[in-house]
């Protein structure tokens, strides 16, 4: 739980939020995390830039694909929602990949409005090849996403969907990110946004949210 005031544009206003989250091992060895947050401002006794935010989070055993060749598997599953029903300050949300959500290549889309759902498959598949001290995994996903740009309610706005594949290298020796050549599939025609898009960059390893006690926070709503 989080209270505290802000003073912004000359405006004095009180702050309160609330979350909690949950693990739960899955019947598979999976981990299931579950994390929802509710904070808001108030003027008064009126209430301004209310952010809801949901996520479900599912990681997969690593799973053997063949002991001979050494190959792996695993599953990741990103389900997240955030929307504010009554912003004041807030600017929209969008699909753009600003802020580490969104669509990769997104980046200058118009597509925006104050409720988000995002949704996001990513196979991965650790492979025994090396070369130099250089591994290489690769990667497909399949990603959707939402956002209340044509009609405040949620749902009743078109569904974008990508699909992409990667190859990921790495090597441990090296104190650098793992780089991460990628190319994206976007069926539905956006302005801004080409229907394919190729892009090499480097990416933080994958870590758990380690579950604990944080710092007090205002809710992010980007």
């Amino acid at each position: 739980m989080s209270v505290g005031r802000e003073n912004w544009d000359d405006r004095r206003r009180l702050y309160t939020g609330i979350e909690g989250q949950k693990y739960w091992p899955t019947l598979h060895n999976g981990l299931l995390s579950v994390n929802v947050g509710v904070g808001g401002f108030w003027q008064g006794s009126t209430s301004e830039d209310l952010v809801i935010h949901s996520n479900v989070s599912y990681y997969s055993r690593l799973m053997d694909m063949g002991k001979k060749r050494k190959w792996f598997w695993r599953e990741f599953i990103y389900l997240d929602y955030l929307g504010s029903p009554n912003n004041f300050f807030y600017r929209p949300l969008s699909l753009n990949r600003d802020f580490g959500y969104g669509f990769w290549g997104w980046r200058r889309t118009k597509i925006n409005g104050y409720h988000r759902l995002l949704a996001r498959s990513e196979s991965v598949l650790y492979s025994p090849w090396k070369v130099y001290g250089f591994k290489f995994n690769f990667v497909g996903t399949l990603e959707a996403g939402q956002v209340s740009y044509q009609n405040h309610y949620l749902l009743k706005n078109p569904i974008y969907t990508g699909l992409g594949l990667a190859v990921r290298v790495k090597n441990e020796n090296l104190s650098l990110n793992t780089l991460q050549l990628s190319a994206a599939y976007y069926p539905r025609k956006t302005p801004g946004v080409g229907n394919l898009f190729f892009e090499i960059t480097t990416i933080v390893d994958f870590r758990f949210d380690i579950y604990g006690l944080k710092a007090p926070s205002f809710l992010r709503f980007q």
